[in-house]
């Protein structure tokens, strides 16, 4: 994410910027920001289809997705709209993307749809109150090897064609 967020900066990437971007100036994930990260489902699991370790609390996913879904989504719509400094999201979440063309469908459009290599790519664009426009990436994962920096630098590259943030 940090080296995706320094690209966009057009800032140089490798290990020290990175590390200067998360550790030392603390600019990842901060409500001052101008990105927004999180989770929608936030527990660490072994697997997406698995409910262990929280057997206790819930006897299936489909019985935490159906307690903590929607909620998480109000509270990131919420933060969304309540901070005007966030001007992109970046979901690695298929689902989240889904509930925001189920509950903002008209203010969600989709505005590009690209492959670097394997991956798919999915660029939309939120039209807020006041003429507020939020844009929402689509993206894989980008961490443990799933996407590489030239692969990070295409998809920043899709953006600049798309758009001035």
């Amino acid at each position: 994410m940090a080296a995706f967020l320094l690209n966009l900066e057009t800032q140089e990437v490798n290990f020290n910027t990175i590390k200067d971007f998360v550790f030392t100036k603390k600019l990842l994930g901060r409500t001052n920001g101008n990105h927004f990260l999180c989770e929608l489902l936030p527990l660490p699991k072994p697997a997406k289809n698995s409910i262990q370790p929280y057997e206790p609390i819930w006897n299936s996913v489909k019985n935490y997705y159906d307690e903590v879904l929607e909620k998480r989504f109000e509270l990131i719509k919420t933060t969304i709209i309540n901070h005007p400094q966030v001007k992109i999201i970046i979901s690695y979440e298929k689902g989240l993307v889904e509930l925001m063309k189920r509950n903002l469908s008209s203010s969600l459009e989709q505005l590009s749809s690209w492959k670097y290599e394997s991956q798919q790519y999915s660029l939309f664009q939120l039209k807020l109150d006041a003429g507020r426009t939020v844009f929402l990436l689509s993206t894989p994962f980008f961490g443990q090897g799933q996407i590489s920096y030239d692969g990070i630098k295409d998809c920043v590259r899709h953006l600049n064609s798309q758009f001035t943030y």
